[in-house]
């Protein structure tokens, strides 16, 4: 306190100094002391370091909600690949049949038609399964901006649905 008296006494001194420019008042009055400089450098310090870690925690969560998106999705893909696969294996062993002549055409027709519904309700199923994983972990504290952070999958989910068109 003695030396806030100090600087006042100095600041008001200075007021009534005859002899002193205004210009020269004016100059320091504004002239930043060491003690202001010191305290500014280590604000900007702090502040850069919070900045920091600030930036390290968004990309540690966004690396984590990707981990996790990339689990989800690899997920799915598995279960739709093994569903594709076994769908793939009965239509054989249906042709097969229907060579052997175990099967008539429309028979073949009709066991084909019942085994390709029961695999669009079993990828249907693994579909809805993904979408609440997805919604769970959107709904997460980690995905807090993970608005943008879905941008890359909506791509790769374009490319996979266009390799499937193609």
């Amino acid at each position: 306190m003695g030396k806030e008296t100090k600087k006042n006494a100095t600041f008001i001194d200075a007021m009534n100094d005859e002899k002193t420019s205004i210009k020269d008042q004016l100059k320091n009055m504004n002239t930043m002391s060491e003690e202001v400089r010191e305290m500014a450098t280590e604000r900007m310090k702090k502040e850069e370091a919070e900045a920091q870690a600030d930036e390290l925690v968004r990309m540690s969560k966004r690396a984590v909600y990707t981990n996790l998106r990339l689990k989800i999705e690899a997920a799915y893909l598995k279960d739709a690949t093994k569903h594709m696969a076994d769908s793939r294996n009965k239509s054989l062993e249906l042709l097969n049949q229907l060579k052997d002549g175990k099967l008539t055409p429309t028979q073949y027709q009709n066991e084909l038609d019942k085994h390709v519904e029961e695999v669009m309700k079993k990828i249907q199923d693994t579909g809805k399964e993904r979408r609440e994983n997805l919604k769970e972990l959107q709904s997460s504290a980690v995905a807090y901006w993970s608005f943008g952070w879905d941008s890359p999958f909506q791509k790769i989910n374009r490319a996979f649905e266009d390799g499937r068109r193609g």
